[in-house]
Parts: C-alpha cells; structure tokens; sequence
C-alpha cells in the first residue's frame, strides 16, 4: 500500500497498555513493550505518533463487559487522542500535498500536521487498536487538525465528552433568558456543557450542582451558584430533591431545563416538583448511571426504558425526558474544532498523569470525583499550533 512518510523515522516497536481479557483496569492492563507499529489499515488511513490520550468512562465499561471472544486480543484501550501525523495512505486528503502551510478551514493530513481524533467503537473492538500507545493507525474521516489556539494536552478531550456536551445542549433549544440547572457543572462532559450554555446564553441562570470543593471552577466555568450535594442530608434530614423542591417548587422559581452530565435517576424522577411543565422544558441527560458490576446491568437497561417510555399514568414523570448517546464522526469532531477554535469552551484538565502511571486515570473516573479531564501524557512535540 502506497503511503507518505513525514522526514524523522518511524521505529518498528512501541510501547503501549494492553489487554487480553475483560475486566478492571487495575487487573488486566500492563504495560507491553516492542508491541509492532500498526500498520496503515486502508489508503485512507494516517500513522499519528500519540501525544496525549483523553480517558473516558466509556471505556471502563467496555473494559468491563466486552468479553475476548467478541472483540480482538490483546487490545489496547482508549479512543480519543491527540498527536502529530507521520504516515498516510496515498488517498488521505492533503497528502499529495508538499511543502507551505495547511489552509485553514481546509481537512488537509500531510504528514507532520497536528490532529486530535476519536476512534469509534466498533473499528477499535475489530482491531484492538486504541489511543493510549505511542503511535495509533486510524481512518482518515476519524481526526480533525488541532485548533491553533489551544494545547495537544486540552485537543485531545476534543472527542467523545466534548461532543456529547455539544449534542446535549442542542437538544435542549435553551431559551432566552432560561433558568437552568445543571448537574456535575465540572466533570468530563459537564465542564464542556456549562461552557456553551454560558456562552450561548449570557443572560441565563444557570445553577449547578457540584461538591463545595468545585464552586469556584463551576463559577468559573459559567455558573452563576451551586449547590453542594455532599451536604445532604442535611442536619433536618433533608435530601437534595427535597431542598430543590422546597426552594424551586413554586412555579415563580421553578427551572426551564435541567441538565444532568452525570445521570442521576434520583434528579429525575423528582423533577416534576421543580421543573417547569411543558414540551420546552425538557430534562436532558446522558442516561443513568452506570456502574461496571455486571450485576448492576439489568438495573441500567430497566431505568432506561422506563425513563423513555413509561406513561404518567402507570407512574412515569411527567416532563420531557430526552437522553443523550453522542457517536463521534467527521462532522462531530469538526464541529468541536470550530467551537474551540471560537473559544466557545476549552478543556479543564484537572489531572495529568505521565505514560507509565496511566492506571491512576483509571483509579479517578472510578472514584467518581474527576475535575474536567484526565489525560495521559505519552510525548509533548515541540510544536503546539495546528498547522504541518
């Protein structure tokens, strides 16, 4: 197969964290060395050296319950990711193209070019091929170039969280001067949701919930308050549904729509006493929450259905319900360069973590208190804008 090589070598071997079976991160990843440098799959395939990878829960749960026989061993895990291109296939856009600067707005890939990218799903179950290794081989149609104004460490969350961010609050159709509430204003998918909803919406109230400790990055982030759930119940007793129905339960103080980045079902299924009646005011969430104990699946599929499709007649909530599953493609991943490259939201990363102690990013998003973005440093290039 024909490909384009950038001037500095590619060696023969990587490193990388692998996988043979299902299970915990903490069980079944190792680091491996000499693992062989993928190999360009299709002509429209690009060779990108791995500068900093993105986790995301996702992966735990694939991790988790995917078994060997339904997927290709060993795996490396991981999909979003930045980096610098070094190889293409000879149909890749841009990599006929010889010396001079990419143009903007132009999905150019010679080799040398910064790019940030996601992998989907199902190509990365196929091939075992995932992010968080020293060199990725993936399609073409899955990576962007990096906006210019921003690092390779904050490109890299650039994939699945900021997408679903930007999907859920376009579902919403927030309304001029809305009064919002938002749940977990600083995490993964949150951090990037709070940020457009400011934007958008510069005279909205937006109220989140989040512990003490992140107010100030919530505010930051474009809250206007919060509200600290690890402070209930409360000394009376009181739950955090009960103090949002005794404080938002009149209809003068009641919200337009509620966001909810981390799925809680208890938020839910009370929102009806503080959340707006109508078809505008919808509660808009990413699902519940989903452990990884395979115990706790039939749990998940059940509240799933009955969220979506459970008449208020039988005892379903009576507002709008509308879950969010964001899959990422060319289109997605081009739409969150442009909201970055307009500053419209920026990654926070709260924890950076080297190569070799990636499995601490593992032992965060399990912990449930992850700020913004974990990421994983693999190579920092000397180079930080967005062009070849």
């Amino acid at each position: 197969m024909a490909s384009k090589a950038a001037s500095t070598s590619i060696p023969r071997t990587m490193r990388a964290w692998t996988h043979r079976q299902a299970g915990s991160p903490s069980r079944v990843l190792s680091m491996t060395e000499n693992v062989p440098i993928p190999t360009l799959p299709t002509d429209t395939s690009v060779l990108v050296r791995v500068s900093y990878v993105a986790t995301h829960p996702g992966m735990l749960i694939l991790m988790h319950f995917v078994p060997s026989w339904l997927r290709r061993m060993p795996a490396i895990p991981e999909t979003d990711f930045s980096g610098v291109i070094v190889s293409c296939g000879k149909n890749v856009p841009g990599s006929s193209t010889t010396g001079g600067e990419c143009e903007p707005g132009v999905r150019d890939f010679r080799p040398g070019t910064s790019v940030f990218g996601s992998m989907p799903v199902m190509p990365h179950l196929r091939s075992g091929q995932g992010a968080l290794a020293e060199y990725i081989a993936i399609e073409s149609a899955a990576i962007a170039r990096k906006p210019t104004n921003i690092s390779f460490e904050e490109a890299a969350a650039l994939g699945v969280s900021a997408h679903t961010a930007t999907v859920l609050v376009e579902a919403a159709e927030v309304p001029k001067d809305a009064k919002i509430l938002i749940n977990a204003p600083c995490g993964g998918v949150g951090h990037f949701a709070t940020q457009l909803l400011r934007h958008r919406n510069p005279t909205a109230r937006i109220i989140g919930i989040c512990s003490g400790h992140n107010h100030e990055l919530a505010v930051r982030l474009g809250c206007d308050d919060t509200i600290d759930h690890t402070a209930f119940p409360n000394a009376e007793g009181q739950t955090l549904t009960d103090y949002l129905s005794a404080k938002y339960g009149n209809e003068q103080e009641q919200f337009d729509i509620i966001f909810d980045a981390y799925g809680s079902q208890d938020l839910w299924t009370s929102s009806a006493k503080y959340l707006k009646p109508g078809r505008d005011h919808p509660y808009v969430n990413v699902g519940p929450k989903q452990g990884v104990s395979i115990s706790e699946v039939p749990g998940f599929l059940c509240k799933v259905i009955k969220n979506s499709t459970l008449p208020t007649w039988l005892g379903g909530v009576p507002r709008p319900y509308k879950q969010i599953s964001a899959f990422t493609n060319t289109e997605a991943l081009e739409k969150c360069r442009d909201l970055a490259q307009r500053g419209e939201f920026k990654t926070h990363v709260g924890e950076k973590l080297n190569f070799e102690h990636a499995l601490g990013a593992y032992e965060t998003m399990a912990s449930g208190h992850a700020r913004g973005k974990v990421v994983v440093k693999i190579w920092e290039p000397e180079r930080s804008d967005g062009a070849a």
